[in-house]
């Protein structure tokens, strides 16, 4: 998406766009940290609205920062993007007595991005939880989202025009309006998950191959999901984990559902491959190839994932002494 078609969006295309200038220009931690007191200090006249969001997108990214710090210490081998290697910008991993604090520091940025951002702010502390293997925590994390029914204003850019109902355990995509329309309550709104190339030890395996390509692809430096694909791909990880057949085919079907709805929108082909990639956890291969097919139909390019997961699937299928006939 180039800033002309940012422009056409909301104002909340303002603050996307200062976050997409941190991202490009690898923010690290000590910026970040003083970029959020600024936050707490300005008496700036930008939109509540857009000052949350950027207070949200700081702290979450801290958080990240933080969790990435904690990885490196307990696997200190190097991070490859770019042709380069990515070193921790905190501190010296070799210092073991480190770990907790960091693990604790992303935790609780996590907890403060929750505070803002009820749906998508859950879903980053969610993503970190199921990394670290937290399942209880992640399962009581994910309840909070529905403490209570409410429609949410979205200002992300997966999907035109609609909003997000929390509902009876289920989140979805609709039209109705908005349960509070004051753009001075910015509880009320909820936004995309934008990850990066960083972010590639810190996310899911299926996550992780749009993290390796997108840090190839020059054209992007950022790549979003809409909160109710993410949300319904973490509820499927987590119920795989917990061998909890039922709740897991239930978020399989309702991720089919939701994808069905922003799968030509921005950035759909990646909800496309969460959903093949399930797909293919399942053991249903008929639906994850036809699903990895229709995502490069949407965007065929060697930096969609979905070409991977097909070789994936295929090699499967080779004996192994061919592949080893074949150094492959």
């Amino acid at each position: 998406m180039n800033v002309l078609e940012i422009k056409k969006f909301s104002k909340y295309g303002a603050a996307f766009g200062i976050m997409i200038s941190m991202v490009r220009g690898y923010v690290e931690g000590s910026k970040l940290t003083e970029l959020l007191d600024i936050f707490d200090q300005s008496v700036s006249k930008l939109n509540v609205e857009i000052k949350v969001a950027l207070k949200i997108f700081s702290i979450i990214r801290l958080g990240i920062l933080y969790h990435l710090d904690y990885i490196n210490i307990m696997d200190p081998s190097p991070l490859y993007f770019e042709g380069g290697i990515f070193k921790s910008e905190f501190i010296d991993s070799s210092n073991l007595d480190e770990k907790h604090i960091r693990l604790n520091a992303a935790r609780s940025s996590f907890d403060l991005g929750c505070s803002l951002d009820q749906l998508s702010g859950r879903l980053y502390q969610a993503m970190f939880l199921l990394v670290q293997n937290d399942l209880t925590e992640m399962l009581e994390g994910i309840a909070k989202i529905f403490e209570k029914s409410l429609i949410l204003k979205y200002e992300g850019f997966c999907c035109s025009s609609k909003n997000v109902k929390i509902s009876d355990g289920e989140i979805l995509i609709t039209n109705d309006v908005p349960d509070i329309c004051d753009e001075n309550i910015p509880g009320s709104v909820c936004y995309d998950v934008i990850l990066t190339g960083h972010d590639v030890r810190c996310v899911p395996e299926a996550v992780q191959f749009e993290c390796e390509l997108n840090d190839y692809d020059k054209a992007s430096f950022y790549f979003l999901y809409h909160p109710a694909v993410y949300y319904y791909f973490l509820a499927f990880q987590l119920h795989q984990r917990l061998d909890d057949k039922k709740n897991k085919f239930k978020a399989l079907g309702q991720l089919e559902q939701i994808t069905k709805i922003v799968k030509n929108e921005n950035d759909g082909h990646r909800a496309l491959n969460l959903l093949g990639y399930c797909f293919s956890e399942v053991g249903d291969e008929e639906k994850a190839f036809a699903t990895f097919r229709l995502s490069l139909q949407m965007k065929n390019s060697a930096y969609n994932a979905a070409a991977y997961h097909l070789c994936l699937m295929v090699m499967k299928h080779i004996p192994e002494t061919y592949l080893y006939l074949r150094n492959v």
